[in-house]
Order: C-alpha cells, then sequence, then structure tokens
C-alpha cells in the first residue's frame, strides 16, 4: 500500500503530511511528500524540507493525506496478548480466541486507516475537502512569502 513515510503528523507538522505521485514536466513519474501548505485554483503547495514545490493539480495520480498519527502497532499486541491469555479460559477458549482475533482486527485494521485520505486521481471535490487539514485552508494569504515557510520538522524552535 502506497502512503506517507515517517510521518509524525499530529506533533510536528502544522498541516497534515501530502504524499502525491505525480507527472512531472518531463513526462516521468514523481513522488513529493511533505507538508500540506495549501492548493490554488489549479496547484496544489507542498512544503519539502525548506522549499515549497508546487504540483499542477491535474498532473497527480495519487494522493495521500495523514491527518494524525496512528497507532496500529499498539493494537495488534494487544489483540495478540489478549488471544495468548484465551489460553487461561480453558474450553471458553473456543470462544474467547475467535472474540479476540475478530474483534481486534478489526480494530487494528480500522486504527491504521484512520487519519487518512487517500484517492487515485483526486477531483476538486476532493481536494476542497483535503484543504481543511492544510496550513491554511482557507487559501494561502496575499502577505505569506512561501519561501520564508519553515516546517515545524526542520525549525530550530
Amino acid at each position: 500500500m502506497r502512503q506517507a513515510v515517517g510521518c509524525r503528523v499530529a506533533k510536528d507538522a502544522f498541516g497534515g503530511w501530502l504524499y502525491l505521485e505525480w507527472r512531472g514536466f518531463r513526462a516521468e513519474e514523481e513522488v513529493t511528500q511533505g507538508e500540506f501548505i495549501g492548493i490554488s485554483d489549479t496547484t496544489c503547495l507542498i512544503l519539502e524540507h525548506t522549499v515549497v514545490i508546487r504540483v499542477p493539480m491535474d498532473h497527480i495520480s495519487y494522493a495521500s493525506l495523514r491527518i494524525h498519527s496512528n497507532n496500529y502497532g499498539a493494537f495488534f499486541i494487544w489483540t495478540a496478548l489478549g488471544a495468548i491469555s484465551s489460553i487461561s479460559n480453558g474450553p471458553f477458549l473456543l470462544i474467547t480466541m475467535p472474540a479476540w482475533l475478530i474483534g481486534g482486527g478489526i480494530a487494528t485494521s480500522n486504527e491504521e486507516k484512520s487519519g487518512s485520505f487517500t484517492k487515485d486521481y483526486p477531483d476538486a471535490l476532493w481536494w476542497r475537502k483535503a484543504a481543511n487539514y492544510s496550513r491554511f485552508p482557507q487559501g494561502i494569504p496575499k502577505e505569506v512569502e512561501l519561501s520564508k515557510l519553515k516546517s515545524k520538522l526542520v525549525s530550530s524552535d
């Protein structure tokens, strides 16, 4: 599954973490990821380290937006421990272990997908909804100098 790599979103970014696959200007597939700054009518802006990248929306083939970090690893561990502890239930093991595995599997799967929006060839409606999780959800203010933006990930304070 394609998704953003190494994103501690809730703690380390002002906007959501956006991962894009897009057709570059030389017609080759490119990947860009970073803090989601905002959108204009035709362009998506991403802060990748210290540089704002402008990606034409009609060139984007896949987008994944993470708005918070999830903790599905802990859900998996609790499911496994619960299933193992079912051994102490004696004959009721036949009921409790499947309950742990089914319920825990569903919870783990839901947690893995939480806080993430993905779309192949995202349309204008998807971008309008996604913009709510950018640094500037109502549009980039005219007085903001994009070249001076700093990501919390790389800022010194």
